[in-house]
């Protein structure tokens, strides 16, 4: 599943979202793949349509493929509790704010910043100031 190759990437989203829609058995990666297009019905249209969907461009801000991503890095972050305390203040969000798409939804924004702030900086974020930022919009 990781990989450089935009295509590779996008075929593992239409390959897995057939597999569900065709109701064949999935391997850990693909039920992962399928929790993040469950909570996305507006993908779903997208997903059924590979020729088209396959080399269409988006903004980052609007791509579907990014987003999705963000939600795999975040099920990652939250299952690894990695950064160590994520979880919690993703339980505390979520017990605070009740809707956990929302709460997913303000991490993933979180990530977003901190892989731009990355990016143009050329140096890592640390992670107490990532937790750090979470809180800012969580709690």
């Amino acid at each position: 599943m990781y990989t450089n190759d935009r295509h590779s990437y996008r075929d593992a989203y239409f390959q897995t979202f057939e597999k569900w829609q065709r109701q064949l058995p999935l391997d850990d990666m693909e039920k992962q793949l399928v929790a993040v297009i469950e909570l996305h019905p507006e993908y779903h249209a997208l997903l059924a349509t590979p020729k088209q969907s396959r080399t269409q461009e988006f903004a980052l801000e609007e791509n579907p493929f990014f987003h999705m991503s963000l939600h795999l890095a975040v099920f990652d972050q939250l299952k690894l509790d990695k950064p160590v305390g994520i979880r919690e203040i993703f339980l505390s969000a979520k017990n605070n704010l009740l809707d956990e798409h929302e709460v997913l939804h303000r991490m993933m924004g979180c990530l977003a910043e901190m892989l731009a702030q990355m990016e143009k900086e050329g140096k890592v974020v640390e992670d107490a100031i990532y937790l750090e930022k979470l809180k800012m919009v969580l709690l």
